[in-house]
Formats: structure tokens, sequence, C-alpha cells
């Protein structure tokens, strides 16, 4: 059975079929192109050449591999754009740390709850605190999260390369699953258990570096123009984040309705990475 029809091209990406990953995509994509979910990121680019590997050279499409930075690399600093960690490999990563950090707007929740205390009857929250009151609750959950991401950061930081094994960058189930305490002495400990165990096949993995790396990422995390600049949306990840304001607002809306929602209302535009790859699936 043919892969695609003549002539398209192929966006693969995490997800399943509707997920907020594909229902953006969507919105970036014109036809001829096909977005084909294949779960985790983990082995992406294996599934996509997988997928393609009964055509023949000159009969595979052009394609593209996009997936979550997540942890796997730090966002660039000059500008705003896609992340491509592999020389001639058309594999792309997003310039926020997943698709929920580009969801996760005070205006865009604002705007959701408006709309739903005005033309919903079974409403029951209310009218909407205004986006600058949502904005304080974002801060501050991010604020909540803060030890803890620079613990996965630093987690992140002792992979020796792209061609070993990666230590865990966290202890829980993944992201979106918040550790028992976020207190930096917990996550420390917790984080150095990680070290210790992948230290068994992995020298130059210490908690000396695990130390130095937490350090750095503490003292950026705290700086004033990182939380002026609002760059905890950039950096922490959008999951964690989510699962944070939920548990900081107990009883609220339901954030994982709103990111549904809002995959439709995002203003594309205001993204510089999204747009340059929107330009580059034209330009297959």
């Amino acid at each position: 059975m043919s892969v695609v029809g003549s002539g398209s091209k192929l966006l693969f990406c995490e997800g399943k079929p509707n997920s907020l990953d594909v229902e953006i995509f969507k919105r970036l994509v014109v036809t001829p192109t096909t977005i084909i979910p294949a779960g985790g990121k983990r082995g992406l680019g294996a599934f996509a050449e997988g997928r393609l590997s009964s055509l023949k050279e000159v009969d595979r499409p052009p394609y593209f591999v996009v997936r979550d930075r997540d942890f796997d690399a730090e966002p660039p600093s000059s500008s705003i754009q896609m992340i491509a960690p592999f020389v001639n490999k058309p594999v792309f990563l997003t310039y926020r740390a997943c698709i929920e950090n580009y969801l996760l707007d005070a205006s865009l929740i604002d705007s959701y709850w408006s709309e739903n205390y005005e033309q919903s009857p079974k409403w029951r929250h209310g009218a909407s605190p205004g986006a600058v009151a949502l904005r304080d609750w974002i801060n501050q959950s991010a604020e909540s999260i803060r030890d803890y991401q620079a613990v996965r950061w630093a987690l992140a930081k002792l992979k020796p390369s792209d061609r070993w094994p990666e230590a865990g960058t966290t202890w829980t189930q993944g992201s979106g699953y918040l550790p028992d305490s976020l207190e930096i002495d917990f996550c420390l400990e917790q984080a150095k258990q990680l070290v210790n165990t992948f230290n068994l096949e992995c020298s130059g993995v210490t908690e000396t570096n695990l130390d130095r790396y937490l350090a750095a990422f503490r003292e950026r995390f705290r700086q004033d123009d990182f939380w002026s600049q609002e760059q905890h949306l950039i950096w922490f990840h959008g999951k964690d984040l989510k699962k944070a304001m939920q548990k900081n607002w107990q009883n609220t809306i339901s954030l994982s309705s709103f990111c549904s929602w809002a995959t439709q209302k995002l203003n594309i535009s205001i993204h510089p990475d999204l747009i340059e790859l929107q330009n580059r699936l034209q330009q297959l």
C-alpha cells in the first residue's frame, strides 16, 4: 500500500491523530501535504524512514520530521527559529519546549473563558478574571516549578553526546507529572539517584557535574530579565507548567479543554519559528 498519494509532501510529528501537535500543524500546511503522527518522539526519525523504506529513492516524497524540543537542546539565543540538530537530515525541533508552550497565553485563556461565560449555559466558572490575573496565574505557577525545571535542565546537560544513552530528565512518569515535592533539596536528591544509577554505565556523569549545571540554571532562572521577558514560557516545559497551573488553582477551568480550543485560535504569525516551518513546507 502506498504511503501517500502522488506529488504529496509529508510531515511526521509527535502525537496521535487530533492531538494538539497535529491540530496546530494542520494550520501550517497546504495541500498536497500529509501529516503523519507517530506517537512519542523517540525513534520518530526511524519511524519516518521505515514508512518510506518501501519506496524507491526516486519515488520518495519530500518530508520533514518535527518534534518537541523538550530538554534536548537549549533554545537559540540569537533568534527565534526551528532547531536542526542533525546535519543533512530533515529533522527539526520546536523553539519552545513543547506544543503546550505556545498555547499557555493569558490573552488566549481570557478569550476562551469569556467566550464560554457568554455562550455556554453550563459554564460554572463565572466571568474571566482578566488577562492580568491570568498572567499572574501563569507566572506564579512557573515560579513554583522553577527549581524543578533547573534540575531537569541540569540532568539533560549530563548527556555526554548524541550517540550516548541519556540520563533521564525526571524521576516522575514524564513531563506533565510533577514530583511529590518541588523543594530543591528533594528534587536534587532524586536527581542524584538517577545520576548514580546512570553513572554505573557512563563515566563522566557525576554528582559534581550535576551540581555545577544546576547552580548555573538556578542562577539563570532567578534573573529579573528572565521573568520580565517571560522566558519561562520558552525554557520551562509546557506540560509541567500546565500541571502546576491546574494544581495551583484547583476547581478552575480545564486547561486540557482550553488547549484543544486554543489550537484553532493561536495567532501563528507571532511565532517566527512556526512561520519558518510553514515556509519550509511550502518550499519543499
